[in-house]
């Protein structure tokens, strides 16, 4: 089974703001069906509904990650690095294939309550390729080299609908935390942040629907100062612009995810977003983020300045086009 979804979805602030790796002089014009222009690769979507189970495979563009020491500043216990990543509904990560060798990916199924949703995956490289692709039933595990020449990169989505997936690699990796947001279930490991010198500050969005559940987010500097604390139910979204200070720039942040310690809930279906100059990837050690966040930066900076560099599209007069 091969589950389909629209090619091609450009992000701007309503919609994921992804990750792009074109090459210099690269348009950002939609390519054709079933190709893509020379030089580029693929784009993140559009935030999309649960429901919908396939990844498309677009150009690509952000990602960011925070980095730093573990503290948590929630019930006095450090962080737990050994729980694993499980994120629910869409979620897209970014592969760095530092060995020069085809990598290998693992996805593992988690399943809750008595959803049966599967895990719809996909893994493209950097040409906008499809690599791999197929259906994860619940319950399973998938681990498996990437098939074909190796890649210098690779954007690997999955989508376990209401169900959960927690993804490994044996290279680099980060997940997206741009718009569509990092949806974790349960305990999150620290997640470490590469903050370019051009970042002054940026915004951290807590949000979870579900009553009686949320969390403690703490974000830390680089020397391990306390640089924000989100705690709460997060039952309407909530925001907050998190300063960067010029010794804070071009180094590693951390987060950390505990349980609320301002109201009785349990940490559990937080979505955290990132917006700002920054790549939007969180990463699960720090030196990766370190080694791999600026360069990650500069492929995604380079779309958003030539995306900046194109004249506004003129806006249609009511009624035209009916």
């Amino acid at each position: 089974m091969s589950p389909n979804l629209p090619r091609n979805a450009m992000f701007r602030a309503e919609a994921v703001r992804s990750l792009c790796w074109p090459s210099a002089g690269t348009t950002l014009e939609r390519p054709p069906e079933g190709g893509t222009p020379s030089g580029s690769g693929p784009t993140f979507p559009r935030r999309a509904s649960p429901t919908e189970c396939r990844v498309p495979a677009v150009r690509w563009r952000v990602l960011a990650c925070a980095l730093g020491v573990l503290l948590l500043a929630a019930d006095a216990s450090a962080a737990d690095t050994t729980v694993p990543l499980v994120v629910r509904h869409r979620h897209y990560f970014v592969l760095v294939n530092a060995a020069g060798t085809a990598p290998s990916v693992s996805l593992q199924s988690r399943t809750f309550f008595t959803y049966s949703d599967v895990v719809q995956y996909q893994v493209i490289d950097d040409r906008d390729a499809v690599r791999l692709e197929g259906v994860l039933p619940v319950h399973e595990r998938l681990t498996k080299a990437v098939p074909g020449a190796a890649a210098p990169l690779y954007l690997i989505a999955a989508n376990p609908g209401m169900n959960g997936v927690a993804f490994d690699a044996d290279q680099p990796w980060g997940v997206v935390a741009g718009n569509q947001g990092l949806g974790s279930n349960g305990p999150v490991p620290p997640l470490f942040l590469y903050v370019p010198p051009e970042c002054e500050q940026f915004k951290l969005t807590c949000d979870s629907t579900s009553p009686n559940e949320g969390a403690r987010v703490t974000v830390r500097r680089p020397d391990g100062a306390e640089a924000a604390v989100m705690d709460g139910e997060f039952d309407q979204p909530e925001t907050r612009t998190v300063a960067v200070p010029p010794e804070g720039r071009g180094k590693v942040w951390t987060f950390t995810w505990g349980r609320p310690q301002s109201v009785k809930a349990a940490l559990d279906d937080v979505v955290v977003t990132l917006d700002g100059a920054l790549a939007p990837v969180l990463w699960p050690r720090a030196d990766w983020a370190e080694k791999h966040g600026p360069d990650i930066w500069r492929r995604h900076k380079a779309v958003l300045d030539a995306e900046s560099a194109q004249p506004p599209k003129p806006r249609q007069a009511d009624g035209q086009g009916k």
